[in-house]
């Protein structure tokens, strides 16, 4: 059963076995999906109405949610659950928590929950880093700058505090795995070619499946591109190596294997840069925008990886602008590409302007810039993102101004294209330079917040209604109606249909 459900096409037989077991049209079976994702429903009514459902409905939305949100997210939430104050176990979660998950990100809303003490280790305080799932749960960070500790504060115009440079900041290049369905981080051992990639900021660590032989959605190996050394603020100069990351999980033991295996493309390649953005697609790793040798900013084109050979091919529409550090997300036979500040936003400077999206058809290859919007969130700068249930979430960033680091969220449904403001619930955090991947919130620039430097970052509410537990925010706005879904009734159209199965 477990190989069944760690797998695409066994999510997508259970979901199938669920609808026919229920004995209601396809029909019928998807549009519950959809009230009950973008419209809330009260979940044990459902159940109640349709008794044939039973457990197999709980594994359906279990399966709808891994698929959603991605099995590592799904796993972190599990394990979110799992740790509540009744100490129930995720096998036993309530039939509505998966659905409860999907609804709060349908929504918008985010929960920065308390991290346990094993997951805060000196070595996560790191900002500018990359980021990647792979083997399912297995979150592997590499690079970025180390932080030492602040040498005081100053006082700005405004009179608010703000961090001096840091003491002994330097770039890194020991790899760290974590465990998101466990909680627990891995001990290292790095093979392969020696040496390895050196220290750097800003490369890119992207999934990618390598061979036809890989299952759909699961991708055990990834591919670490480019990045920058670090001598201070403003200084680095740009690599432009590629190399493969294998993670494999040693057998009866604790540590994991890290294997690098340096790549050597043909054609022409993208160049040293860094602060890129690189996204695994169908037809190959694309590469675009960044920062350069001469420390300017790079167009935006799209260059390709397939097959071991890089291509640039031929595009045309409105380009986005030179930039660096966008946000990407596959949407259908489209790449979009949010948000990307030029040379003053890398010096936080310039910011606060409207969000700027494009997008780029991966059939014709044209570019086209989306209508600006009646909201459209302002520009930050070293935000994260992350994708849920569909949508693109952009989290947290440098404002500019007297603003330093914010937990600001913003979302941007892939389906429909329109913006909407997001909420974070929960602890309290503030981030720039950080990573959201798995459902973990972790490093960034000089954070002081409480959650630094690693928080289960997931889809609101997860830590507010653990079962048999109390909210457990402190600061008491993840308590909140606010931060908690609203039960609506069952729809008239869902009790007519399900009304002769239950006489």
């Amino acid at each position: 059963q477990d190989q069944t459900l760690n797998s695409h096409d066994g999510r997508r037989l259970l979901a199938a076995m669920s609808a026919w077991l229920t004995c209601c049209p396809d029909a019928v079976y998807e549009r519950v999906v959809l009230s009950a994702v973008a419209q809330p429903t009260d979940v044990s009514a459902i159940v109640a109405t349709e008794r044939r459902a039973g457990s197999v409905a709980k594994i359906a939305w279990e399966c709808s949610a891994a698929t959603q949100l991605g099995i590592a997210t799904w796993s972190a939430l599990r394990l979110s659950w799992s740790r509540g104050g009744s100490g129930a176990v995720a096998a036993a979660l309530p039939r509505s928590a998966a659905l409860d998950a999907l609804r709060e990100a349908a929504a918008g809303r985010l929960c920065c929950c308390e991290a346990p003490s094993g997951l805060r280790r000196e070595d996560a305080s790191r900002s500018g880093h990359a980021a990647a799932v792979l083997g399912e749960t297995l979150l592997a960070v590499f690079g970025g700058v180390l932080q030492g500790p602040p040498v005081g504060v100053f006082e700005d115009g405004g009179g608010d505090p703000q961090p001096l440079p840091l003491r002994g900041a330097q770039a890194v290049a020991e790899p760290m795995v974590l465990d998101v369905a466990r909680g627990s981080w891995h001990t290292v051992t790095e093979l392969g070619a020696t040496p390895g990639p050196g220290p750097r900021l800003r490369p890119t660590l992207t999934a990618f499946c390598f061979g036809s032989g890989a299952l759909p959605g699961r991708s055990d190996d990834g591919i670490l591109f480019g990045g920058q050394t670090f001598d201070g603020p403003g200084t680095g100069r740009p690599f432009g190596d590629c190399w493969r990351v294998r993670c494999r999980v040693a057998e009866g033991q604790g540590n994991v294997e890290w294997i690098w295996d340096e790549l050597f493309p043909g054609g022409a390649g993208p160049g040293a840069r860094a602060c890129h953005t690189a996204i695994a697609l169908t037809r190959g790793l694309l590469v675009l925008g960044g920062v350069g040798s001469e420390g300017n900013v790079l167009p935006c084109e799209a260059y390709c990886l397939s097959d071991g050979t890089w291509r640039l091919p031929e595009q045309s529409g409105l380009f986005p602008p030179q930039g660096a550090l966008h946000h990407a997300a596959c949407s259908g036979p489209r790449l979009v590409l949010a948000g990307g500040v030029d040379e003053a936003g890398l010096q936080r400077r310039g910011l606060g302007r409207p969000t700027e999206v494009h997008l780029l058809d991966l059939t014709t290859w044209v570019w086209q810039r989306l209508t600006r919007q009646a909201f459209m969130p302002p520009l930050h700068s070293r935000a994260a993102s992350v994708v849920l249930c569909g949508r693109l979430f952009i989290v947290g960033g440098h404002a500019g101004g007297i603003e330093n680091q914010t937990d600001y969220v913003a979302v941007l449904d892939l389906r429909t294209l329109r913006w909407s403001r997001g909420a974070a619930t929960g602890r309290r955090f503030a981030a720039s330079g950080h990573s959201i991947v798995g459902g973990v919130l972790l490093g960034g620039l000089g954070r002081r917040d409480e959650q630094a430097p690693v928080a289960p970052l997931l889809p609101g509410g997860a830590a507010e209604a653990r079962p048999g537990g109390a909210a457990s925010s402190g600061d008491g706005q993840a308590g909140s109606p606010k931060g908690r879904s609203q039960a609506k009734k069952v729809p008239k159209w869902f009790q007519k249909a399900m009304a002769p199965a239950a006489r």
